[in-house]
């Protein structure tokens, strides 16, 4: 929007920053631990259309656009150009990247005690669905 009313970017804060998740799927232990298919399947099904999306944008503009009526076509596709670049393309993120996330979440709300990845984040059916897929990384 910004740009089709004359203003320039000047720098993509994700090259500044680097790799930082903007989206992710949370669910509970019970979940996983009573239904793993079904985590499975939501996971493939979400990395499947995030590929597909990389792949096809402009097939995947038309069904956008159908979720949002009243987007102007060209604010649409920049959007989706946003959120190509800014989102990982297989789904994984850098262990080190969540630990910087908690890390930052701890000094938000005064947390002195450590917080293990293990109690926060489970990559493991992630991992399988991109085995499953063949993704390279």
């Amino acid at each position: 929007m910004a740009e089709q009313r004359g203003l320039h970017n000047l720098v993509w804060l994700g090259d500044l920053l680097g790799d930082v998740p903007s989206t992710g799927l949370s669910t509970s232990l019970r979940k996983l631990k009573e239904n793993p298919d079904q985590v499975q399947r939501m996971l493939r099904a979400s990395i499947r259309s995030m590929i597909y999306t990389h792949e096809h944008k402009q097939e995947a503009l038309p069904i956008l656009a159908k979720e949002f009526p009243g987007m102007e076509r060209n604010t649409l596709a920049g959007t989706v150009d946003f959120y190509l670049k800014a989102m990982s393309p297989d789904g994984r993120v850098s262990e080190s990247i969540v630990y910087d996330l908690i890390s930052e979440q701890k000094a938000l709300v005064n947390v002195k005690t450590e917080v293990p990845l293990s109690q926060v984040a489970d990559f493991r059916p992630l991992q399988r669905v991109v085995k499953e897929l063949n993704i390279a990384k």
